[in-house]
């Protein structure tokens, strides 16, 4: 994290059982997205990348979020891996963006939670 905290980063301090869950999941096959049911978010936080601070506990009942019928918190996080290029250019080309497509297809697909936050892996 040698540039601060940014979108995975955050997502990851502030929803530990996403971090906990990471060292069990699996490097992704090209037509592979996961769907992460039900992690609670524990903490605030103020800032951006290098300013990101942590600002105290946060509690899903109080902002309204509510549980599903397995009493899982209602929401979904999803998970692609994205591929690093160390020329941007190369993203366009045709295999990299039917790989993209693909994986975001499998993302758009009707889930009993109906809501989705996405989360990239550049790992």
């Amino acid at each position: 994290m040698h540039s601060g905290c940014v979108q995975e980063e955050i997502l990851l301090c502030i929803a530990p059982e996403l971090l906990v869950g990471r060292l069990f999941l699996q490097a992704l096959l090209p037509h592979e997205a996961v769907l992460i049911f039900g992690a609670e978010r524990y903490s605030n936080y103020t800032g951006y990348s290098r300013n990101f601070k942590w600002a105290g506990d946060f509690r899903e009942a109080h902002c309204g979020t509510v549980r599903d019928k397995q009493g899982r918190w209602e929401k979904v996080v999803t998970v692609i891996d994205a591929v690093c290029f160390s020329d941007p250019v190369l993203q366009f080309q045709a295999r990299f963006l039917r790989r993209e497509l693909r994986k975001v297809s499998l993302l758009c697909m009707p889930d009993a939670a109906g809501s989705y936050c996405v989360n990239r892996d550049y790992s």
